[in-house]
């Protein structure tokens, strides 16, 4: 049997493919992201409440502009390459500005020691990064306001006079820990002190015969361990959320990526029912390579981001914005090849008013919005609440979350969305309920696999 292929239709499918692509690795994971950045759930949740909104502007806007020019084509490009520099760009949010400071106590023992560690995962992380456990860090200490006490006990226990003779005001050194020795206590993690180097002095298992403790800036050759001790250099409980730069920076760039790509969803979707012609049944035929290209790309973005975040405290996402601006990219070259007729007369406003006379056209617009609540609720806190059950199942569950995060996606796109874009044409007069159902069954769910 031979198989037609609609060349004309090609880049269409292009589009939807490498556009929906290009979203996938970062837009699903935009709250996770928040999330990680220090953004509250009430901060995403505001972002996307107004997200929709933004949506609705930008569309009839840049609609009407590209009805009235005819320059719809050029429009569709552009927003296309604006929908990558608004979600690359959020690369350079900076995380909160932070300073590592640590307890060096010594007594009978000399340790290393920071406390208010919330994770119980932090031991497991440290091993992933140190799988063989036989490796020692090293810490250079920079120690200010010293205690009298502690510089009598240095010079007197330690043997390093030639420091003891200068008037100190503050003190630099090197410290070795096995990392196989940490302890976790509680809140406390701590790290027993091998030896010291001080002022090309080697101090082996170093003690203090009164105990003293002092806190110093510190840089550790273990990632992981670093990021348990960065602390945001301006503790400000009180400031709202909606006030930091990483909330503002992250809710600015969004609004831009958010518009922008609803003006890619509108006229693309418009510019594939002009190249359909007489045969706009055929549209989901068309959009279910959308779902082929969105369930592919967030399944690799997944693995990907797990891939590169092994052994780290946080996840990299520096893999999401480069597929992001790889496929987008494609996309944008892809679409300049589509051709389109001008010649059907654009809607007049008064005309598009007309429609919401109908009763039908009311009910339909009411059934979006229901589906779009239900859809928000899911979408925007899914990812959320599957690292919520994971932390619940054990430290091993983190390791591949953003990869479970993916499959999620994918098994959405390529059992759901796929099969049922393909048959539109037939089901699409059967009443749909499974936004309803899944809602709904959310909620019995007790563990992310």
């Amino acid at each position: 049997m031979d198989v037609e292929i609609n060349k004309k239709l090609l880049p269409m499918k292009a589009h939807y493919f490498f556009f929906n692509a290009g979203l996938a690795p970062l837009m699903p994971f935009i709250p996770t992201y928040a999330r990680q950045l220090g953004v509250s759930q009430v901060g995403v949740g505001l972002m996307y409440t107004v997200f929709p909104f933004v949506g609705l502007l930008a569309k009839p806007f840049f609609g009407t502009i590209a009805d009235k020019f005819k320059i719809g084509k050029q429009i569709f490009i552009t927003a296309i390459i604006f929908t990558a520099i608004f979600f690359t760009s959020i690369y350079y949010v900076p995380a909160k500005t932070s300073e590592v400071i640590i307890d060096f106590d010594c007594s009978i023992m000399t340790l290393l020691k920071t406390c208010e560690v919330s994770d119980n995962c932090t031991l497991t992380r440290i091993n992933l990064e140190n799988p063989d456990m036989m490796s020692t860090m090293e810490c250079t200490l920079t120690c200010h306001s010293l205690e009298s006490q502690f510089v009598e006990e240095m010079c007197e226990t330690w043997n390093v006079t030639d420091v003891c003779n200068k008037n100190l005001t503050s003190i630099e050194m090197k410290t070795y820990s096995n990392m196989s020795k940490a302890l976790l206590e509680q809140t406390c993690l701590y790290f027993p002190v091998e030896s010291i180097m001080l002022n090309e002095t080697k101090v082996e298992n170093p003690y203090c015969k009164t105990a003293s403790s002092m806190k110093c800036s510190t840089v550790c050759n273990s990632a992981t361990v670093m990021s348990y001790l960065q602390k945001p250099t301006t503790e400000t409980p009180q400031e709202p959320y909606y006030a930091t730069v990483q909330f503002q920076m992250l809710f600015g760039l969004m609004i831009g990526a958010w518009a922008s790509t609803a003006v890619v969803v509108s006229l693309g979707d418009s510019i594939c029912f002009n190249l359909l012609g007489s045969k706009p049944h055929d549209y989901g035929r068309q959009r279910l390579w959308g779902a082929l290209g969105w369930g592919i790309s967030a399944i690799f973005a997944g693995y990907l981001i797990d891939s590169v975040s092994h052994g780290k405290n946080v996840k990299d996402y520096t893999p999401s914005f480069i597929l992001v601006f790889i496929m987008l990219t494609i996309n944008a070259i892809s679409v300049s090849r589509i051709k389109i007729d001008y010649r059907q007369e654009p809607y007049a406003f008064q005309k598009v008013v007309s429609l919401f006379k109908d009763v039908k056209v009311v009910l339909f617009l009411f059934s979006c919005i229901t589906f779009g609540i239900c859809i928000g609720s899911i979408w925007q806190f899914l990812f959320w609440y599957l690292e919520d059950l994971a932390s619940a199942q054990g430290c091993d569950s983190l390791e591949w979350i953003k990869l479970l995060e993916g499959l999620a996606m994918g098994i959405q796109c390529f059992a759901g969305e796929a099969p049922f874009l393909f048959l539109s044409d037939d089901i699409l007069c059967l009443p749909n309920s499974s936004t309803w159902s899944r809602f709904n069954f959310t909620g019995y769910i007790r563990s992310p696999f």
